[in-house]
């Protein structure tokens, strides 16, 4: 067997995951970006509505609560600034929860954090493959159908180090 298999699988298993973020992402702005009772339907007409697929549920959670399906005791970073913070459901009933914040600790320090509490707590933990010039590092974790990406590093958009957790129930 191929030596590099096993590593091309990992690749591939995070380009999958990046999609999805990305693809959760795109969606969740798509939604907030909406006006109620327009629901970015230019005509507003009573035809396209009926026609148009079902969209994820995006909810708001409060910066002092962890989304609803994310593990109890996840670790969380004492007075951190909460950026983004909010609950999905897909159209086929899956959960979704993200979490960012920035953070003052080094990426080092919160990826061993987090690997360590996902090993003891029995999850399978998938290291990234680092991108060449990035200074961020990304894990997946799995248990059961339950997934865990996080990310660590600068953030452009926040202008700081953050930590980005996306909790995603996988399918039933």
């Amino acid at each position: 067997m191929d030596p590099n298999h096993h590593g091309r699988k990992i690749v591939w298993l995070f380009v999958a995951v990046g999609a999805l973020a990305i693809f959760t992402i795109s969606i969740v702005a798509l939604v907030s970006s909406r006006q109620p009772g327009n629901m970015g339907n230019p005509g507003n007409d009573q035809a396209n509505t009926n026609s148009a697929p079902a969209q994820p549920v995006v909810t708001q959670v409060d910066s002092s609560k962890s989304p609803d399906y994310f593990p109890a005791d996840l670790p969380s970073e004492a007075g951190a600034e909460v950026v983004k913070n909010y609950n999905t459901t897909t159209p086929d009933g899956r959960k979704l929860g993200t979490r960012v914040y920035v953070t003052k600790k080094s990426v080092d320090e919160n990826y061993s954090t987090f690997q360590a509490y996902f090993q003891k707590a029995g999850w399978t933990v998938t290291p990234a493959p680092a991108v060449k010039g990035s200074t961020s590092k990304t894990m997946l974790a799995t248990k059961s159908n339950m997934q865990v990406q996080v990310t660590i590093g600068d953030d452009p958009v926040a202008k700081a180090k953050t930590v980005a957790i996306i909790f995603t129930e996988l399918a039933k």
